[in-house]
C-alpha cells in the first residue's frame, strides 16, 4: 500500500476503502512523483534516489492504484517499468492512459519508462512509447544522475511552452 499517501482517519485507523482516499494529495510543496515498479532491489534504489532528489514518492501496489491516483493529481514525476502489473509490455494499462491524456497535461509531468529492451536514453523508443527518457535497469544505480539531466534538459526546452500555458491561466 501506498505509506506517501496513507492518511489516517478523524478516528485513527486507515479509511476503509483506498478509494476514500482518492483525492488525498501529497502534502508540503515539493515534487509529487510515482514509482510503478514491482518489489524489489530496482524499486528500493529509486525511492532512494528520488526522496534524495526532494520528491515525495508514492508507491502504488497496482495499476488500478496509479489510475485512480493519477486522474485527480498530475504528478511531476512518473517512472513506469514496462512490466508492471502486466504479464506483456503492450498491454501496460499505465503507459496506455499517459499516452492518452491531452497534451497540455502530458506536458506538465516527466515520464521515465524502465525497460531492460532498450538501453538507457534510447531517445526513439522513449518517443515510440510517449515518454521523456528511457532507463535500462542495469543503469537504476545511476539515476539521480540520469534524471537530473533528463529533466533539466525538458524543462529548458518546455520553459516557453509553460510559461505560455500559465499566463493564459492553463496551467
Amino acid at each position: 500500500m501506498d505509506e506517501t499517501l496513507k492518511q489516517p482517519s478523524a478516528t485513527g485507523t486507515d479509511p476503509p476503502n483506498p478509494s476514500a482516499r482518492a483525492f488525498d494529495l501529497p502534502a508540503g510543496g515539493k515534487g509529487t512523483s510515482l514509482i510503478c515498479l514491482n518489489e524489489g532491489p530496482a524499486r528500493n534504489r529509486l525511492l532512494e534516489t528520488l526522496t534524495g532528489m526532494g520528491y515525495q514518492v508514492s508507491l502504488p501496489a497496482s495499476s488500478e492504484e496509479v489510475l485512480r491516483g493519477m486522474r485527480f493529481h498530475v504528478y511531476d514525476l512518473v517512472i513506469v517499468d514496462e512490466n508492471f502489473a502486466t504479464a506483456d509490455q503492450t498491454q501496460n494499462q499505465i503507459l496506455a492512459y499517459l499516452e492518452s491524456l491531452p497534451m497540455s497535461t502530458r506536458r506538465r509531468m516527466f515520464v521515465a519508462m524502465v525497460s531492460s529492451r532498450f538501453q538507457t536514453n534510447d531517445s526513439l523508443a522513449a518517443f515510440n512509447h510517449s515518454v521523456n527518457i528511457v532507463i535500462n535497469p542495469q543503469n537504476i544505480d545511476e539515476t539521480d544522475r540520469i534524471l537530473r539531466t533528463a529533466i533539466q534538459e525538458n524543462n529548458s526546452f518546455y520553459h516557453v511552452f509553460k510559461e505560455t500555458m500559465a499566463k493564459l491561466g492553463r496551467i
